[in-house]
């Protein structure tokens, strides 16, 4: 059996190629004769094996100034290019039992997009075996930007932008990775057995490290390179450091929580990006941390790599692992997630999570048992949810403005509900309990045996 992924990028630091190695390894774990092929822009390997095999197409790349110059390209650019694309992925994946295509309808690169489009188009006309999958991790139609890209194919003297996004073909199915994103394709017209598969990301248990001896080390290295207080406390954030992780409404809560605890906690942010947007969204907050002494470090890239990278026997980087076991706690205020790893992967950890809830991801987890009731929907300043407050500038400002006792009591009395349940988590007995009961829900429904099989089962029933 040979099954291919294909996504703009392979290798670099998004979830999705997470995702993607997470399920390789379980896949190659569970079915030792499955061989698999990536094909994308090659940032970096997944993974050394030899039944894993790349093609780099260098025409998917999505990366610094591409996404400015995609939107102001016309639908006949997309069209023209897209064809190339399509063969290119097309001669790739020739020979595949099985085709998973990795977010193939956010808007990102609508020429490619349409090439996917145009795949499983090919795949069915010519009634090929392939059997080709759609893996949806966000929607296009949820990021408006990126949207007005593909709403160019009108319908008029092009195919329409919805049969683009949602094709029906033959062979063609597709795997959600939360319930909501099921219900939202039954509304595009896939509704027929054999379309519309839920299968949720697992953990990488590959990245669990039991070694707190290198944790302290890690730990240690962090605080002599920045210059941090010996008694500091790390509130660890896994994601990519941009606008949606909503990183002001962390620093607020860090240092709310500093003031109330009488504590010495510090924020780390796993990823610094490095395109223009996020670039610029990582540059100010740092620059306005340093002005007014706010505890955050974006990106820990110098010290910490996905897995842990040896030299000469000795640990050259630091593994994800060693970021979660050298943290005290780990904490979320993302504003929107396709799937939500950070609602999981800490407790797999050891960690608990605490901050913002996000219901319509959640409600997942906590149908399997894993027990969110301490996170919170809203966070009230004035009458306003804090992602709502506008500017960076102005969220920022409102961490200064926790030096005035009178602000703080105002914020404790607001969102007296929301606040003491957060505090739970810092009751260490409570604390304990939680992590012991969320890590067994988190190993029982979310472990990698069970992702592979529920991959190959999908896999062979699309239809």
């Amino acid at each position: 059996m040979r099954i291919a992924f294909v996504h703009y990028l392979i290798g670099d630091k998004s979830g999705i190629s997470a995702v993607m190695r997470t399920n390789i390894l379980s896949l190659r774990k569970l079915y030792p004769k499955v061989s698999v092929l990536l094909a994308g822009k090659i940032v970096s390997r997944l993974m050394e094996d030899p039944q894993v095999k790349y093609v780099d197409i260098k025409e998917l790349d999505i990366g610094k100034g591409r996404q400015l110059r995609f939107e102001r390209q016309d639908v006949y650019t997309y069209m023209h290019d897209g064809e190339k694309i399509f063969e290119k992925v097309k001669n790739a994946v020739n020979g595949c039992d099985y085709v998973i295509i990795e977010n193939p309808s956010l808007g990102l690169h609508p020429a490619a997009t349409y090439a996917f489009y145009r795949l499983a188009q090919h795949n069915a006309e010519s009634k090929g075996k392939s059997k080709i999958v759609f893996r949806i991790h966000d929607f296009a139609e949820d990021r408006p930007g990126k949207f007005a890209n593909l709403l160019k194919f009108s319908g008029k003297d092009t195919p329409l932008w919805h049969f683009i996004l949602y094709p029906n073909f033959r062979n063609l199915g597709y795997f959600v990775i939360n319930r909501q994103d099921k219900t939202k394709l039954y509304g595009h017209g896939l509704i027929e057995k054999g379309k519309v598969f839920y299968i949720p990301n697992p953990v990488d248990e590959s990245l669990l490290q039991g070694n707190n001896e290198q944790a302290k080390k890690l730990k240690e290295l962090i605080i002599k390179k920045k210059r941090l207080d010996k008694h500091v406390k790390f509130i660890f954030y896994p994601v990519r450091a941009i606008a949606r992780k909503n990183i002001e409404e962390a620093i607020f809560l860090i240092q709310l929580l500093n003031y109330h605890l009488n504590e010495k906690y510090h924020l780390l942010v796993n990823v610094r990006e490095s395109d223009n947007d996020s670039l610029q969204y990582s540059r100010k907050i740092e620059k306005f941390s340093r002005k007014y002494r706010l505890p955050v470090i974006i990106g820990l890239q110098e010290f910490v790599a996905f897995d842990r990278v040896m030299e000469n026997g000795q640990i050259k980087k630091y593994g994800i692992g060693d970021a979660y076991n050298m943290a005290d706690k780990v904490i979320t205020t993302s504003m929107l997630e396709g799937f939500g790893m950070a609602f999981i992967e800490p407790w797999y950890h050891g960690k608990a999570v605490f901050g913002r809830d996000l219901p319509l991801v959640t409600s997942d987890f906590k149908r399997r048992g894993v027990n969110l009731e301490h996170l919170y929907s809203t966070l009230f300043i004035g009458k306003k949810d804090f992602k709502d407050l506008g500017s960076m500038d102005a969220k920022l400002r409102l961490s200064l403005r926790l030096k005035n006792k009178q602000f703080r009591k105002e914020i404790w009395e607001t969102n007296y509900h929301q606040l003491r349940g957060m505090l739970e988590v810092f009751d260490k007995e409570f604390e304990e309990e939680l992590v012991r009961e969320n890590r067994a829900q988190v190993v029982a429904n979310y472990n990698q045996y069970r992702n592979a099989r529920d991959i190959i089962r999908a896999l062979k029933g699309v239809r």
